[in-house]
């Protein structure tokens, strides 16, 4: 995943009183953050590894592998903690929001330096993304694009692994953004994305909701459960302003 050029480097105990974590470790003051990363093969030396609980694995069982390639710390839960040795362990009851909020204070909270505008809905994020973004780009301001299908910087296209990247990533694009002078961030808010709190930190200037239907209800245990995920995009914690489709029912 892309990153800033631009050195970022933080306290890891400033970072462990942003996020309300724990630590056994008296070693935090001496140590500095030059990265994030969710993955154990992003992780870069000088890095904090967050180590999410999943369904079928903890992210913990990695940790070794991301010690192994530089990292310095480790963010967590307590059922994290037990398998990890070696480094400092920030221990946290909610370590996915977490690792929001640490991935926007690390990077500066970079959406705030752009026009940032996120689209949610069962059908038509692509489609309304896609459309905002060419339009901004003809006009000729500079634009980024998160998406379903590709990640746009300028001209540069990449391939995307989920509709909305996980917490670190979407920071260090946005920032990647800021950096090459871009405008304008248009990207898709997936149901999963607001649940999993990899919005978490973030903030845009305008939030759309384009409709609702039946879907992902292995993920959501009903209609409401859903719709609930998506209604909490739209509050002052996420956005400044809200583009609605009234013709749906929700």
């Amino acid at each position: 995943m892309q990153r800033p050029i631009t050195n970022h480097h933080k306290k890891l105990s400033a970072l462990c009183a942003i996020v309300g974590a724990e630590s056994i470790s008296k070693e935090l003051e001496s140590i500095e953050l030059s990265g994030i990363a969710q993955a154990s093969n992003a992780v870069l030396p000088g890095d904090l590894f967050i180590a999410l609980p999943g369904e079928k694995f903890h992210g913990a069982q990695f940790a070794s592998d991301a010690i192994a390639r530089g990292a310095v710390a480790v963010l967590t839960d307590s059922q994290g903690a037990q398998d990890i040795k070696g480094v400092p362990v920030l221990i946290s009851t909610n370590p996915r929001r977490a690792a929001g909020i640490a991935s926007a204070w690390f990077y500066s909270e970079p959406m705030r330096d752009l026009y940032s505008v996120g689209v949610t809905g069962t059908n038509g994020k692509t489609t309304v993304t896609t459309l905002l973004h060419q339009i901004m780009t003809t006009a000729g301001r500079e634009s980024g694009l998160i998406g379903t299908v590709e990640t746009r910087i300028g001209v540069e296209s990449i391939a995307s692994k989920r509709t909305t990247p996980e917490s670190s990533d979407l920071q260090a694009l946005s920032a990647v953004m800021r950096e090459r002078h871009m405008r304008n961030l248009i990207m898709e808010v997936s149901s999963h994305a607001i649940t999993l709190e990899r919005i978490r930190g973030s903030h845009f200037a305008v939030v759309g909701f384009t409709n609702l239907s039946q879907d992902h209800l292995d993920f959501h245990k009903d209609m409401e459960d859903y719709f609930g995920a998506k209604a909490k995009l739209f509050t002052f914690e996420y956005a400044d302003l809200a583009v609605i489709n009234l013709d749906n029912p929700y």
